[in-house]
């Protein structure tokens, strides 16, 4: 344990990784000053200091590398055991599948990683994501993590067009205004067992819009995609694990770290898609419900301040009477209160309209790309086009104040509330 700033230089052979750690609160700088190193997957230029935000991370290096550490370490240390053997060789296995596809015309790699919780599901899918970006193909990642989403925001799925490598200090780009990379859909929960019907909906259009992705572009077509899960492994969201596999037409399945889980997978699947066991890296920590609270926050942060708080987002006080506030899934009507022969109709996908009250502060909206909601064009199945941090609700006035990411008119007046709070402190 480190218990003060300090500078620290380290010396990797060949295929050693140094693994660190700190905590939210403190910065760390990394920089590469000899050899070839990479972290994630994506490489770090020779004498560019990197700034990093509380992370838990390892830099790996294939030909050996020296680094310079600045900052306070939780903890420090390298190794020389590592699953990146197996993480190459199953890119070379994805490399093949994607020239295949090439000379066919027929779809590229299809990855879903599946995997308990805290086993380095995510750092697989940014590994695989970057080696297929260096070698100049354009992959979608699909992340379906509600918890913890890296395509987008806690409590949404979508997917992203990666054509290059993950940014070591941003992270994967975040949705602002007015530019529109991600396609997102609005959950509003951090977990799918809160609501499993509208989160396998959910799915099930999101897996709709890829298809048409790739059926409309060729070199996306033929680059695949790599989806990102929640930690399923047993019981109900197990079902959802398998509909995610089956809806998004997964090729191949990742399974880290669970012997039970991938026995399962291969006995359902043996005939129809490859399912691979990886190990996790020993490099993986397990994160507490506080941790990830603080992470959510942070993200959440990143997105109006940007990585190293170098954005500076804008304070619009919105009248009432000018938006439309919606949540998605009302409780059921108990069977008792409905008339005789009358049968309870599904609510979990049912639009609630509500009022703007004192509860919203510190609550995250999703600004809806819908004019109104329909039967042939549902908010439900609508898009995001970006998010709302609400700051202040003033029920005199009637107006709510809220941080947006961009100046200007908000583009649509529809918000679909988020069920938990953060705090941007």
């Amino acid at each position: 344990m480190h218990s003060e700033e300090e500078t620290k230089k380290f010396i990797l052979p060949v295929e050693n990784e140094l693994r660190f750690e700190g905590d939210l609160g403190n910065y760390i700088s990394v920089t590469l000053t000899e050899g070839r190193a990479e972290l994630f997957g994506t490489e770090l230029a020779k004498n560019k200091e990197y700034i990093l935000q509380g992370v838990k991370a390892g830099v790996f290096t294939w030909h050996g590398c020296k680094l310079e550490v600045k900052g306070k370490l939780a903890m420090s240390y390298t190794s020389d055991t590592t699953p990146m053997l197996e993480y190459i060789n199953t890119h070379m296995a994805l490399e093949k599948m994607r020239e295949q596809s090439k000379v066919s015309n027929l779809p590229g790699p299809r990855v879903v990683v599946v995997g308990g919780e805290d086993v380095g599901k995510t750092t697989l899918c940014r590994i695989l994501l970057n080696y297929a970006v260096r070698r100049f193909y354009k992959p979608l990642f699909i992340d379906l993590d509600v918890s913890l989403n890296d395509v987008g925001l806690p409590g949404t799925i979508g997917s992203l067009l990666m054509e290059r490598p993950v940014d070591i200090e941003a992270g994967v780009p975040f949705l602002r205004f007015p530019i529109v990379s991600p396609l997102l859909f609005h959950f509003g929960r951090l977990s799918p067992l809160e609501n499993l019907v509208l989160y396998k909906h959910l799915l099930t259009r999101l897996s709709q819009s890829v298809q048409k992705r790739c059926e409309a572009d060729q070199d996306i077509r033929s680059s695949g995609f790599v989806v990102n899960t929640c930690s399923w492994v047993d019981g109900t969201v197990q079902e959802v694990l398998l509909h995610a596999i089956e809806c998004f037409h997964a090729d191949i399945v990742c399974v880290l770290d669970n012997e039970r889980l991938y026995q399962t997978l291969k006995q359902k699947y043996s005939k129809e898609k490859s399912i691979v066991r990886l190990s996790k890296s020993g490099g993986t920590v397990s994160r507490s419900a506080a941790y990830r609270q603080s992470l959510r926050d942070l993200r959440v942060k990143k997105y109006f301040y940007g990585f190293n708080n170098h954005l500076y987002p804008n304070s619009t006080v919105l009248k009432f009477s000018d938006f439309k506030l919606y949540k998605i899934g009302v409780p059921p009507i108990p069977l008792s209160c409905l008339p005789i022969g009358e049968k309870i109709e599904s609510c979990e996908t049912k639009l609630s309209s509500l009022k703007f009250s004192e509860d919203l502060t510190h609550v995250l909206l999703s600004v809806c790309n819908s004019d109104g909601d329909s039967e042939e064009h549902p908010v439900i199945d609508t898009s995001i086009l970006g998010f709302l941090y609400v700051t202040a609700v003033d029920m005199a006035r009637k107006h709510v104040t809220v941080l947006s990411p961009a100046p200007g008119p908000i583009p649509k007046n529809i918000l679909l509330l988020s069920n938990f709070k953060v705090n941007l402190e």
